[in-house]
């Protein structure tokens, strides 16, 4: 009981569990908006040996267009204050599925005040019955004093329930610019799956122009027998002309 276990004369919400089995006695305080909209909450732990609540976790709420921020403050008990350290941006859509979602960290170490950045931003798009169509992944790279700067942008798409994408472009430092660096598909029939991995076509003027490499199939005969081809192709560049070679395996690796 929670009130039996607590004897001092501050009010206590609830009793969390921590990872090595001790009680800490809670109290979270709500903030609101004139809208009835929540923006901030306050969660205190309590101290035993100084009889008071201890500030914990402090975390704000706003709303940037269809945009929510999630800000987190860390505490400071030898200036007895909060900072400001890391903020959660998101989107949903009508259905409620996560449409945008960004972590932004203030690392200050990078620049002469310091600078916020974050490693990956998804975003995600969905069709009229929300299943997902498009991924979109963005990696970053904060540890330059310029800010952040972007490294790759892989794309998932998913035409059907059987088929999967993956385009990914990494930035050239050289050229200033996005380049396509590989592609892989995924198509699946049942227990069995087809991998398909193209490269760059470098002798075609179009940025995104691909070129098959190797194909590899995953073909489930009974869930104890399993046979793997892998086709690697490669070019004969006197003749002109591509080369295939096959392997195929059956169970425990048996050529």
């Amino acid at each position: 009981n929670i009130l039996d276990a607590y004897k001092g004369c501050l009010s206590i919400d609830s009793a969390v569990v921590t990872d090595n089995n001790d009680a800490v006695l809670q109290k979270a305080l709500y903030q609101y908006d004139e809208q009835q909209n929540m923006v901030g909450v306050q969660v205190y732990n309590y101290d035993e040996y100084s009889d008071s609540l201890i500030l914990s976790q402090n975390t704000g709420f706003e709303k940037r267009g269809d945009t929510i921020v999630e800000k987190y403050y860390e505490y400071d008990e030898y200036s007895d204050s909060t900072y400001y350290r890391f903020y959660h941006e998101y989107c949903t859509d009508n259905h409620g599925n996560l449409t945008y979602n960004a972590l932004f960290s203030f690392h200050d170490w990078i620049g002469d005040n310091g600078m916020w950045a974050s490693e990956r931003i998804e975003h995600m798009t969905y069709d009229e019955q929300s299943r997902l169509t498009v991924y979109r992944l963005e990696h970053f790279d904060y540890s330059t004093q310029s800010g952040n700067v972007l490294e790759s942008i892989t794309y998932y798409t998913y035409p059907s329930d059987s088929v999967r994408e993956e385009t990914k472009w990494e930035y050239d430092a050289f050229e200033d610019h996005l380049s396509a660096t590989e592609r892989r598909e995924y198509r699946t029939s049942g227990d069995s799956i087809l991998e398909i991995y193209y490269t760059p076509d470098y002798q075609s003027e179009e940025s995104d122009a691909w070129e098959l490499y190797y194909i590899n199939a995953e073909i489930h005969h009974t869930p104890d027998s399993m046979t793997t081809y892998s086709v690697y192709a490669a070019y004969e560049w006197q003749d002109e002309k591509r080369v295939f070679t096959g392997l195929a395996y059956q169970s425990r690796d048996r050529i």
